[in-house]
């Protein structure tokens, strides 16, 4: 079966075979070297999965967690059980599986950056063991998926609840041909994937509706439908709904949600879908359109990217059409994956979601391999060419992604991904957390009218702050006096609004410290005094502090080829502390802009 697989299948014999063009004889190429990997070396997968190893603990060792990756460790850390279950669930968007996971190396202080390689390691290292030895995918195929970008380094080095995502749909990719005789395991592997994120829920419920269809179908053509009610598929598939919405209940978001609050579009709905339907597919394998770290709903979508993308990307969807219907596969792409689709251009989605694209084409390509071919299908010279078609685009989306992967790694050896270990080194060295020291925030302004008085604009929703969470994930206390965090008695930060009456109480006991000694914050000073101390300690107190910059860095954040932003980190300390410490200043001329 893996060998029918692969073979491109032209109509003809080896006596014209000189007259094909350049795609089929190229295609054919591949598909021999497919055929020749076959017969290798039974080793040659321990050897692939050594070498994945040595890469994920080295990149790992160099790489520096950011704050997506901090914020967890945190909640983990110091958040009580009670909040973890029932209340941050509201506010950070998934269910508490993650924090869980964390939380017990977080509170016995093992080490931070440490804990998270390992977790990383069990999960993906799993996945990958399981590409190797169990998916029905090719041999060549199976030695590629390591390296490819997603799974090498971003859902990799990088540890977020998506390399539990990695896993689960490796194992209904596994279980999926066998889902109506040992449904148990298929059922499991769907609630593995619930609780890794909502769109987990998405897919999931997507993934049921077309089982759901199939077990229908056979009940009615048993004509056995009053049976369906006690049979075992629909009481599993009956609680893994119960557990789907008492999931959904859980983290569903709260008006005061940062991530939920209304915000002005870049881009229309009609642009969102587009992209998702026909753009992401590709982005997750061979194209970069999604190349800043942003919300889709603030992407600017330019015609010069979408239309040709769109093009392509309608010609890959013929692809997945074409081998859907001929597998009796495709409603396991279509239902799931345009569900996943319109929530994300409707509701949320992020760069690094782009990452779950990829996962389903993987599940979705191992249960069309396994599947039985539609036999009303006939080959033909069209199929030929759509099978060639087929194999020269996997080429490509292979040697393109595995490439993002391996350069990624490296920049991230040689490049910092983040900045909160240096800035708590820099700050240990000269012992500056005996001052008080604050880290930057955002005051969102009711509008732009600078004649009105500050506390008339004042809007109670400050802007998250990356630096004291990628700072304080290294502690076990806080150094901060003044994070702002919410609520500002926890030392994590929840993504949550402060009604006027909070806001109105933290101001006034911020009225009553003083100015801050030290600020951590980006290159701007004028516009974190205007947006950070201002509203706090009004204009002629921080006009007359004179605040000197000592420390600055850039940090790249990796994506891909290059980095889809780049960080900076400043501290400014007062005057009198630069001098008593002998710091040297960093004048305005070697500050780079933004």
């Amino acid at each position: 079966m893996k060998q029918a697989s692969i073979s491109a299948k032209h109509t003809g014999t080896s006596k014209n075979r000189e007259s094909l063009t350049f795609p089929y004889k190229l295609s054919d190429r591949v598909t021999g070297l497919a055929q020749k990997a076959e017969q290798a070396d039974k080793r040659a997968e321990i050897v692939i999965l050594l070498i994945w190893s040595v890469i994920h603990f080295v990149v790992s060792a160099f790489h520096e967690r950011w704050f997506d990756e901090a914020v967890s460790w945190r909640i983990a850390q110091n958040a009580p059980i009670k909040d973890i279950l029932f209340t941050l669930p509201h506010y950070e968007g998934h269910p508490p599986f993650w924090h869980l996971l964390l939380a017990p190396f977080a509170r016995l202080g093992i080490p931070y950056s440490l804990s998270l390689t390992f977790i990383s390691f069990v999960f993906m290292g799993l996945t990958v063991w399981l590409l190797l030895y169990k998916s029905p995918f090719p041999r060549i195929v199976r030695w590629v998926l390591p390296f490819t970008y997603f799974l090498m380094y971003q859902y990799g080095v990088i540890t977020r609840p998506y390399c539990v995502m990695s896993l689960a749909f490796v194992l209904l990719g596994l279980f999926h041909s066998e889902r109506n005789t040992k449904p148990l395991r298929y059922v499991l592997s769907l609630a593995l994937l619930c609780l890794t994120s909502a769109y987990g829920i998405l897919l999931a419920g997507g993934i049921c509706i077309v089982w759901g269809i199939e077990i229908l179908k056979e009940k009615i053509s048993a004509k056995a439908v009053p049976t369906l009610f006690k049979h075992k598929r629909f009481l599993l598939l009956g609680g893994l709904l119960v557990l789907a919405l008492l999931l959904v209940w859980e983290f569903r978001p709260y008006p005061d949600t940062y991530a939920s609050t209304a915000t002005e579009e870049t881009n229309s709905f009609i642009l969102r879908i587009l992209y998702m339907l026909l753009v992401a597919p590709l982005d997750s394998l061979i194209t970069n359109i999604f190349s800043y770290d942003t919300r889709l709903d603030y992407l600017g979508l330019s015609a010069l990217d979408m239309i040709p993308s769109c093009v392509i990307g309608l010609l890959f969807l013929a692809l997945i059409c074409y081998f859907g219907k001929k597998k009796n596969t495709l409603l396991y792409y279509v239902i799931p994956y345009g569900v996943f689709a319109v929530f994300s251009a409707a509701v949320y989605f992020f760069q690094h979601h782009i990452g779950i694209c990829f996962l389903y084409l993987m599940f979705w390509g191992m249960l069309t391999v396994t599947s039985k071919e539609n036999r009303s299908i006939a080959e033909n010279s069209v199929s030929a060419t759509v099978n060639s078609a087929a194999v020269l685009f996997g080429c490509a989306a292979a040697v393109i992604s595995a490439a993002a992967g391996f350069t990624a790694c490296i920049h991230d050896i040689y490049q910092d991904y983040a900045g909160g270990k240096d800035a708590l080194a820099f700050i240990q060295e000269h012992d500056l957390g005996t001052y008080h020291v604050a880290t930057e925030w955002t005051v969102l302004l009711d509008d732009s009218d600078e004649t009105k008085s500050m506390p008339e604009m004042l809007k109670a929703c400050p802007d998250i702050s990356l630096y004291a969470e990628e700072v304080g994930a290294y502690l076990r206390a806080d150094i901060f006096d003044y994070t702002f965090l919410t609520p500002p008695e926890h030392s994590y930060i929840i993504h949550r609004y402060l009604t006027d009456d909070e806001y109105e109480n933290y101001r006034a006991q911020m009225e009553q410290m003083p100015l801050p000694d030290v600020l951590i914050g980006n290159n701007n000073l004028h516009l974190s005094s205007h947006y950070f101390l201002e509203p706090f300690w009004g204009k002629e107190a921080v006009k007359n502090a004179d605040y000197k910059r000592v420390y600055l860095k850039t940090y790249r954040r990796l994506w891909k080829f290059g980095a889809c932003v780049n960080e900076y980190y400043d501290i400014y300390v007062k005057a009198e502390i630069a001098e008593k410490l002998n710091l040297p200043v960093i004048p305005d001329s070697d500050i780079p802009l933004l």
